[in-house]
Order: C-alpha cells, then sequence, then structure tokens
C-alpha cells in the first residue's frame, strides 16, 4: 500500500496524534528497554543512539520535506530500507547497519505489542549481513601471566580486580553479566555463581578452585570495606564495588561498579604486564571457550556455559580453537589443502 492511501485509511484524530508521533514513542520504548530487569546499559545506549538517528532522518526526509504526517504508522518498509541505503552510503560498517537495523525491528516489535502500529513493517526489511570476523585468541599463557599477576600491579584494589580477571576468565561472563552480580549469587561452597543473562534467562556457572580463592580473599576485604558504612545504616548487595563507595546511598546504584570501570580494570592491568591493550572482558570470555574447545569439550557444554540460545553462536568459537582453524585452512588455503 502506497504512504497516500495507507494515510487516508488511517483516523488521524487530533487528539490522538500526540501519542504517535516518533519521539514520543522513542522515549517511551527506551524508558521501558532501561527498565528490563537485567537491562545491559551498553544495548540501552547503543539502541538510543540508532533510534534517535532513525527518527531524525524521518523527520528530515519524510515529514519536513514530503509533508507526511509525524505519525508511526506512516512508516513503511520502503522508508526503513531508504535509511539503510543511506548509511552503506555514508560508507557505514555493515556491523554498525545491522545494528541499526536491529534497534529499529526492536523498537517496532514493542509498538506492535502495545497496538501503536497496524502492521509491522520493519519485518519485511532484512538484516544487512555483516562479514564474518574472527578476533585473535590470546594464549593459554597470556591468561595464566594475566590472572597470576592481577592482583600483582598498581591497582587500588588488587583482592577485586584479581577475582574480576579470574571470573571473567574461567566463567566467560560478559561485562554485563559481572557487573549485576549479586554477593548471593555466588556459592563458594558448591563453586557456583548463578548468573542472570539477557532477558529473564538464568544459568549456573561453574569455577575453579583459583576463582574461589580469589572471591574469598576479595570477600573478606569487601566486609571490612564495607563495616563502616553498614554501620550507618547503609550496605549493598552488588559483589564488585568500586573503591570509595560512591553512590552507596542510591538504591539504584548501590556503589556497584559500572562495565565501563570492569573494561578499564582489565586493559590496565594487560598493559601494566606488558600485554596487548585490547585484551577486554570479551577477549576474556572468547578465550575462555576456546580453551575449553581446544581441551575437548562439545558444543552443547560451551553453549549452556555460555548461555547462548543458539548453538550457531557458539559455532563460531569452535572455528577460533586450534582444530577449528586447522579445518579453515584446509578448506581455504592452497597450501593447507590435503591432497
Amino acid at each position: 500500500m502506497s504512504v497516500d492511501a495507507k494515510q487516508q485509511c488511517l483516523n488521524f484524530d487530533e487528539a490522538d496524534a500526540p501519542t504517535r508521533t516518533t519521539n514520543s514513542l522513542k522515549a517511551l520504548y527506551l524508558a521501558d528497554l532501561a527498565a528490563e530487569p537485567n537491562s545491559s546499559e551498553n544495548t540501552v545506549r547503543a539502541y538510543t543512539g540508532d533510534i534517535d538517528r532513525f527518527v531524525d532522518w524521518w523527520h528530515a526526509e519524510c515529514v519536513s520535506k514530503s509533508g507526511r504526517k509525524d505519525d508511526v504508522r506512516l512508516i513503511t518498509r520502503f522508508d526503513i530500507r531508504a535509511y539503510l541505503l543511506k548509511l552503506d552510503n555514508e560508507e557505514h560498517r555493515k556491523s554498525t547497519q545491522a545494528r541499526a537495523m536491529s534497534a529499529i525491528r526492536e523498537w517496532f516489535r514493542w509498538m506492535g505489542r502495545k497496538s501503536y502500529i497496524l502492521t509491522n513493517e520493519a519485518l519485511e526489511v532484512s538484516t544487512p549481513q555483516v562479514p564474518e570476523h574472527l578476533p585473535h585468541v590470546q594464549s593459554p599463557k597470556n591468561m595464566e601471566r594475566l590472572c597470576d599477576s592481577a592482583g600483582d600491579g598498581d591497582s587500588r584494589w588488587p583482592a577485586r580486580d584479581s577475582a574480576i580477571i579470574e571470573l571473567l576468565y574461567c566463567g566467560g561472563f560478559l561485562t554485563s553479566e559481572l557487573a549485576a552480580l549479586d554477593v548471593d549469587d555466588v556459592v563458594l561452597a558448591d563453586e557456583v555463581v548463578h548468573v542472570r543473562g539477557k532477558g529473564s534467562t538464568q544459568r549456573d556457572v561453574p569455577i575453579g578452585e583459583p576463582a574461589v580463592v580469589a572471591l574469598n580473599a576479595y570477600l573478606n576485604e569487601r566486609k571490612d570495606r564495607l563495616r563502616t558504612a553498614k554501620a550507618q545504616g547503609t550496605s549493598t548487595p552488588a559483589l564488585f564495588i568500586n573503591y570509595h563507595l560512591r553512590n552507596l546511598d542510591q538504591p539504584d546504584k548501590q556503589a556497584r561498579l559500572t562495565t565501563r570501570s570492569i573494561c578499564r580494570i582489565v586493559k590496565d592491568i594487560a598493559i601494566q604486564l606488558g600485554l596487548s591493550p585490547d585484551i577486554n572482558p570479551r577477549a576474556l570470555r572468547t578465550a575462555c571457550v576456546v580453551h575449553m574447545i581446544d581441551g575437548e569439550a562439545d558444543l552443547r557444554s560451551a553453549q549452556q556455559f555460555l548461555g547462548h540460545e543458539n548453538i550457531k553462536s557458539t559455532e563460531r568459537f569452535k572455528r577460533m580453537a586450534k582444530g577449528g582453524l586447522k579445518a579453515e585452512l584446509e578448506r581455504t588455503h592452497p597450501h593447507g589443502r590435503k591432497n
């Protein structure tokens, strides 16, 4: 259906109009997204930027130039494709285009559930294909060095930072998962951590003895550090807290380390040890799983360990493992193929 025909079919009640403008529904969606349990601040930040840019484009191209009403029901699949084409013409990376499409699609899905739109036009638009890039995998030797020396550098709180490194490498956590952990999520006697993943998913992640030892040392120091604050009637459930206990009295923060702080801690330790400055929590997660697969862990176990809904996400790690890279060499390289 053309835009004109669609506009004629809709009832544009002026009193109802403000509830269907792109800016008003964008704000409502982003507020709902941020309020979701275990919502990742990185996802909220990325979706905010992507939807902001799409709405700005819609106002400029479809409202100001074409004279359409600012009503989300008038956004068509052709508009969305035109926006993606704009991103492509501006030579944005395919990953950027795919992320933008993902944000738009989730926004439209939310509007559909809330009955703000009649049909979900975003479902008719394909996500741009992203060329697969296999990241560099840190060697077990580098990971051992990182874990063994994490508490020996110039860190402000060595015990805490050592526990962070051990959990990231041993448990393969996402940064957002690690930041969201509470003390009650850790059961040292069973050597397990209860993880709240994306949405409402939960899983139990086993941890090894080095992580248990590091957590024990940190929890003792954490208890001492909070003793004065608790005497004043303030406490926090957060497992990893900031050194100065900033925002301890704020219910939404509770001195909890942010994902940005965790990334900075990992990078600073890597640099102090003379390792690559590209080492971050994601690199430790990758190393964790690839080293497990190198040790002959099966894909289903790795899938459960990471909390992947789709095993295809886990198969990517297999191609980074030694056996997987060998298979890729034999498949693609002229001198790697068997006769």
